[in-house]
C-alpha cells in the first residue's frame, strides 16, 4: 500500500501484487521477556495492474528484500500460549524485472522503513520449540528508484518520496527462542 510519488501511476500496487515473504530472525533472548535481533526478508510475487498485459505474454518477477533490527517482548515466556509484541527498523529494497524477447526491464526502489511492528502468539511445544501466527506492518519511505534496459541505466533519488506499508499475515516456527 502507499506509492512512490504522489501520482496514481506510481502507486505500489500498480507496479506490485501480493508477494509471499520468507523470513529469519536471529538474535539473543536476555531476561524471559526480552529478544533483541535482526531479520531478513526474501519476497516473491506478481507485478502489479500496471503491468498486467505486458507480464501475461512476458516472463515477469516482483521481488523484495528486508532486513533490519528488531525487539520483541514476550509476554507470559513462561507458558505454552505467549503473545508477543514487536517493533523495529529496517531497510527495503523491492524490485519487478520484466525479461522479454525485446529485452529486459527492469524497475525497483529502496528506501528505510520506521517503524515496523509486530504481533503474535506463540504455541510452545517445550521450552526450545513452537509455532503460531503474527501480524507484522512496516511503514516506510522510499528515498532511490533504479531503471535498467539492455541499454539504459539510471539510479536516481526520489523527490517527494509517498510513505508506504508492507502489511503480512502467516505463521512462524521458533527454535531455541
Amino acid at each position: 500500500m502507499g506509492g512512490l510519488q504522489a501520482p496514481a501511476a506510481l502507486r505500489l500496487t500498480n507496479l506490485f501484487d501480493s508477494e509471499q515473504p520468507l523470513t529469519l530472525d536471529a538474535g539473543w533472548r536476555f531476561g524471559d521477556n526480552w529478544f533483541l535481533g535482526a531479520y531478513g526478508t526474501i519476497a516473491g510475487g506478481k507485478s502489479g495492474s500496471t503491468f498486467e498485459d505486458l507480464c501475461a505474454v512476458s516472463n515477469c518477477r516482483a521481488m523484495s528484500y528486508r532486513f533490519g533490527a528488531e525487539l520483541l517482548v514476550f509476554i507470559l515466556p513462561d507458558q505454552r500460549v505467549d503473545p508477543w509484541l514487536g517493533v523495529g527498523v529496517g531497510y527495503d529494497l523491492s524490485s519487478l524485472a520484466i525479461g522479454r524477447p525485446q529485452g529486459s526491464i527492469s524497475v525497483g526502489a529502496r528506501g528505510f522503513e520506521l517503524p515496523r511492528l509486530q504481533a503474535g502468539v506463540d504455541y510452545r511445544f517445550s521450552k526450545y520449540l513452537g509455532f503460531g501466527p503474527y501480524l507484522d506492518f512496516a511503514v516506510g519511505e522510499y528515498t532511490d528508484s533504479t531503471v535498467k534496459t539492455d541499454h539504459y541505466s539510471s539510479d536516481r533519488p526520489i523527490d517527494d518520496g509517498d510513505w508506504h506499508g508492507w502489511f503480512s499475515v502467516g505463521l512462524r516456527w521458533v527454535v531455541l527462542p
